[in-house]
């Protein structure tokens, strides 16, 4: 919000309340829950509503696609909770894109420095 510009960012880092193992169903459920709830949290602030869509990170297209988010429930399919087919395939072409790109240049590079130092 604000139209600043500017960004938002959250690190959140949690550890299990009981035991050593975070990758439990009682926990991953719980971790689900939280998130979901986090995610739909309306706030009204001198007359401005502001949802998590305004804060969030999301390169794949704000206001279209749900947020980028990077968690232990993502490594499993009920990580996809918020995620449609259509929100998935644009993360996926926009991680797919950006990787390409990256490898097309490192490539590039390389072969401009070798090619530099052969001569």
């Amino acid at each position: 919000g604000g139209g600043d510009g500017g960004n938002s960012g959250a690190l959140c880092i949690s550890k299990p309340r009981k035991g050593n193992n975070i990758i439990s169903t009682d926990y991953l459920n719980e971790i689900k829950d939280r998130m979901n709830a986090t995610e739909n949290v309306v706030i009204t602030h001198k007359g401005e509503t502001y949802t998590f869509d305004d804060v969030c990170y999301n390169p794949a297209g704000p206001y279209e696609f749900p947020c980028f988010r990077m968690t232990t429930m993502d490594c499993f399919e009920q990580g996809g909770y918020s995620f449609d087919s259509t929100a998935a395939e644009a993360w996926r072409d926009l991680v797919i894109s950006s990787a390409l790109d990256t490898a097309i240049a490192t490539v590039m590079a390389s072969t401009v420095n070798q090619a530099t130092a052969t001569t």
